[in-house]
């Protein structure tokens, strides 16, 4: 009888990662087919990201305005978000008017 406790268990929904676990275990790979899984696992995590969305991190799209005051509260709320950059910005802008002149 054999111990269920000799034989390591895994629980994996997918696939793709079980095949890329049992593969360092197993000498019968050759080093271009673990380089392929490698590239295949890097694939499926690109997929995955892509597949979630946006992420939370990145800066708000802005909408058309539909007056001009909304376009001013617009611009606030980016001042407001990154003055960093707007004030880069502002300075890049008031750098190649001055040029130009």
């Amino acid at each position: 009888m054999i111990n269920s406790s000799d034989k390591p268990v895994m629980h994996s929904d997918n696939d793709v990662d079980e095949s890329y676990a049992n593969a360092g275990r197993s000498s019968g790979y050759s080093r271009e087919q673990r380089r392929e899984l490698d590239e295949l696992q890097a694939e499926l995590r690109r997929l995955r990201l892509a597949a979630q969305g946006p992420s939370r991190s990145a800066p708000p799209r802005l909408k058309l305005p539909s007056s001009a005051e909304d376009l001013r509260l617009q611009v606030e709320r980016q001042i407001r978000l990154q003055p960093l950059a707007s004030v880069a910005l502002a300075a890049v802008v008031g750098f190649v008017y001055g040029v130009a002149r």
